[in-house]
């Protein structure tokens, strides 16, 4: 209420909670659109990072008003608490924490779908989808998820049935100096999906292939490195080939030269729900690095950190945050990575509701804002961060990576990594070609060079420093006949443990075959058409 020579009175529960007295009269505006709940001219968020990163925005009450009244004159205490004991307030009533959403719980049949994950009635209303707008990947043999949304910009995330998600803040670059008039440019950026998009290519009993792309856009709706005569902009392909056993291949791609310096090409980023802190999601002891040769470092939420971390050791190459689940995302690196950031952490931001909100799902034209309550999705960590080895050929430029989420024991981390970094060489019958290994695909690739070849039998000179774990296969020109398997002496079934699809093209079908098996030592493997 206000009242002439009184000033302005709270009221809350029909009690008086706050009086602020003011001298004057009250200076109406009848010419002015009344607002209740959001604000009438734009205005930038708090608490952010960047000034020159961030464009004011509309703002509003993300909440529910109900008996809205306005009287022309001060009621009186008594009319504020007859008012509140005459509507008792609704019981259960509270609005439910904005969980984000990835799919139904549990396992399900593999492969990659589209659909429309539904977030909540107010946030799905801002978009002009219809009924596929997202993919969502599942498994038959665990509850993991992997999940392409509308809410993330497409960036996949990996979530637990525990709903503890891990993402990744994908190619990012930026200008220095004088020249940085906007901030970040990323995907983060891009909050109405104009330039971000994603596609299934494969979906089959072997893996999944999904498409997305996106272009670096900074929060004024800016493109990066635009050239001036075409109008062209830097665009990033990213691939991400995924099996039945959760691991799958993440890369990158871009047009050479389109994509310049500085830039940043992974960030680790789990997500907080609105009622989770950020010791919901990881453990104490955060992530765990290592290289190739098994040695291993643990980074943890400590008291006073050390700004250097002692007996870390050299190449590292695998990644593994600690998830407070049975299930822990991995990245695991090519030979040549370079990881930064890699040490303990304050533990002033383990028991923390995330660090940042402005992505995911906020609509808000900013580039960095610090968290300031658990009411809303969050990212946090983002260390460490590692420089991938970078690959160039006809006129694309790349990095690979696998991405996972997995109960693996470190010890067989070490052995995927082996495994996909020094494939051991192949021995094939007459009548197909080996391609070499496409660390980009986590296959071996073979051409079939004679149509009447009806075996396929491979000598896998399998060693410890040359492992094979759950090889996958691509047998370029197979067509679309199927295939049977034996290893050594031991037929294995079409199921669980052998997967085969096809991948079919404008004049020919690849036959895809994975398959679980883990060998140290040669064997042999016979596809036979059927």
């Amino acid at each position: 209420t206000f009242e002439v020579g009184k000033g302005i009175t709270l009221f809350a529960n029909g009690k008086n909670v706050g009086t602020l007295e003011l001298k004057g009269q009250v200076t109406f505006a009848p010419d002015v659109d009344l607002r209740i709940g959001t604000n009438h001219t734009l205005m930038k968020p708090s608490n952010i990072h960047r000034e020159h990163g961030t464009v004011a925005s509309f703002w509003c009450l993300d909440g529910a008003i109900d008996e809205l009244k306005i009287h022309n004159r001060a009621i009186l205490p008594t009319e504020v608490a007859e008012t509140f004991s005459a509507v008792a307030p609704v019981a259960n009533c509270e609005i439910q924490p904005r969980r984000m959403p990835s799919g139904p719980k549990g396992p399900g049949r593999f492969g990659a779908v589209y659909c429309k994950l539904d977030y909540y009635e107010q946030w799905d209303a801002l978009w002009r989808v219809d009924e596929h707008p997202d993919v969502l990947i599942r498994f038959d043999r665990t509850p993991v998820r992997v999940v392409f949304w509308r809410g993330s910009r497409y960036s996949p995330a990996w979530v637990t049935d525990q709903d503890q998600w891990m993402a990744d803040q994908s190619v990012e670059a930026w200008k220095t100096g004088k020249d940085d008039t906007d901030g970040c440019f990323e995907h983060m950026q891009d909050r109405l999906c104009r330039y971000s998009h994603v596609r299934i290519i494969e979906s089959h009993d072997a893996r999944t292939v999904v498409h997305w792309r996106y272009a670096p856009v900074s929060s004024k709706n800016n493109l990066w490195n635009v050239e001036e005569k075409t109008g062209r902009a830097c665009w990033v392909d990213e691939y991400y080939t995924i099996y039945p056993d959760a691991i799958g291949v993440r890369k990158p791609t871009w047009k050479t030269g389109t994509l310049g310096s500085p830039r940043q090409f992974q960030e680790s980023l789990p997500f907080t729900n609105p009622d989770q802190y950020n010791n919901d999601v990881v453990e104490k002891d955060f992530c765990t690095v290592a290289n190739m040769q098994g040695e291993q470092r643990m980074l943890r939420f400590v008291e006073k950190p050390a700004k250097q971390l002692e007996g870390v050791p050299e190449e590292l190459t695998i990644q593994r945050y600690n998830f407070r689940s049975p299930y822990d995302p991995v990245i695991i690196y090519e030979p040549g990575n370079r990881m930064h950031y890699v040490k303990d952490r304050d533990i002033g931001g383990y028991e923390r509701p995330g660090a940042c909100n402005h992505w995911p799902v906020g609509q808000a034209r900013c580039d960095g804002r610090t968290v300031q309550a658990a009411d809303r999705p969050t990212h946090f960590l983002g260390f460490p961060i590692s420089s991938p080895p970078v690959h160039e050929e006809g006129g694309r430029t790349w990095w690979n990576g696998i991405y996972g989420m997995t109960d693996l024991p470190m010890e067989k981390l070490v052995t995927l990594a082996r495994s996909w970094n020094y494939p051991p060489p192949l021995e094939l019958s007459d009548g197909f070609e080996d391609r070499g290994y496409d660390r980009g695909q986590r296959a071996f690739v073979v051409n079939c060079t004679s149509g009447s070849a009806r075996d396929l039998t491979i000598k896998v000179a399998a060693s410890s420093d040359k492992p094979v774990y759950n090889p996958a296969l691509v047998i370029l020109g197979w067509g679309t006949s199927g295939a049977m398997l034996r290893i050594d002496d031991e037929e294995i079934a079409q199921g669980p443990r052998l997967r085969v699809g096809h991948r079919h093209g404008l004049e020919d079908s690849d036959l895809i075959v994975w398959v679980e098996h883990e060998a140290a030592e040669p064997f042999e493997m016979t596809l036979t058409r059927r």
